[in-house]
């Protein structure tokens, strides 16, 4: 949307009222303890040369408690879930309608994401990611990614692989052409609203 003058006024406003500043604070202190435990803790796993797959769900359960802070800090104070997952479900698609989606999902359940290949390029949030043992896909060349998906989803000792058959962030208002990995297996697929 567009936005008058006195719609940023108002939106500076309520920053104050509603203790934004306060609120980066947290969300940067939360961040940087986050990611300077978990990077630890990774790091101390590999040294000692433990299999990280068998620790893998406690150093995300420790991250929750340090992510939910930055998405309290953000605004999103309920996550509310209904219906059941299924367990059977190798596959979960979502539609991507924000950048925080993944950090909501990881929230309410241990997942394995389909992530761009550009974030493995970014120092800090790469080893961020690489705890939820991603599958990275360059998008913009459609060579054996899929094989790996679905190679992955065949593996029953892993998470169930979280897919954002778009690709891309899209606000809802379009349908963008799906991204088919998901769908050439015989597994379940679930989806998620």
């Amino acid at each position: 949307p567009f936005f008058k003058w006195y719609h940023r006024i108002y939106q500076v406003l309520m920053f104050f009222i509603f203790l934004g500043p306060i609120r980066l604070i947290l969300l940067i202190i939360s961040f940087i303890i986050c990611c300077t435990i978990t990077i630890s803790i990774v790091a101390i796993l590999k040294t000692l040369k433990c299999d990280l797959n068998k620790y893998r769900h406690m150093i995300i359960a420790h991250a929750r408690f340090w992510l939910r802070i930055f998405l309290f800090c953000l605004g999103i104070g309920w996550i509310h879930v209904e219906g059941e997952f299924d367990e059977d479900a190798r596959f979960m698609i979502c539609n991507h309608i924000g950048l925080l989606d993944p950090i909501i999902m990881i929230q309410i359940r241990y997942l394995s994401f389909v992530i761009k290949k550009e974030f493995s390029e970014i120092p800090i949030i790469h080893d961020m990611i690489d705890v939820c043992d991603p599958i990275y896909v360059e998008r913009s060349k459609p060579c054996g990614y899929t094989n790996k998906i679905i190679s992955q989803a065949e593996d029953k000792s892993k998470d169930q692989i979280m897919i954002f058959p778009e690709g891309t962030v899209c606000n809802g208002n379009y349908m963008l052409k799906f991204h088919r990995s998901a769908f050439l297996t015989n597994y379940k697929v679930q989806p998620i609203v």
